[in-house]
């Protein structure tokens, strides 16, 4: 099948780079997280009209696993803005999972505070 008709998990879930907002991300065990939030989302998340349950897209550094854990919070930072995320639930993404002897990559459910 050619990889342009392909779909992964990450664009089944709406986290294309076309999309999305990339920013640095940190969580209670890891400092250096790479995280995408979809473009859509952002405005009502600053202008604070909308608490419902949300997801972003979350990876760890190569060689590092991802330790992000339900309950816990993780920090997204971009234009000189620093959201609070609170994880409700992980979904791991298969296809990327099976490359490294650990999970690197994840979409998080939750709110922002």
């Amino acid at each position: 099948m050619p990889i342009r008709t392909q779909t992964t998990d990450l664009l089944k879930f709406g986290f294309d780079s076309k999309q999305c907002k990339t920013c640095k991300a940190s969580s209670e065990q890891d400092e250096k997280l790479h995280a995408r939030i979809r473009k859509r989302d952002i405005n009502d998340i600053l202008e604070r009209s909308s608490y419902e349950l949300t997801q972003i897209y979350v990876r760890a550094d190569r060689d590092k696993p991802l330790l992000v854990q339900p309950g816990q919070s993780v920090i997204l930072e971009f234009n000189r803005t620093k959201l609070v995320f609170k994880v409700s639930s992980i979904h791991v993404l298969h296809a990327i999972a099976h490359r490294p002897r650990f999970v690197r990559t994840a979409i998080l459910s939750g709110s922002f505070a």
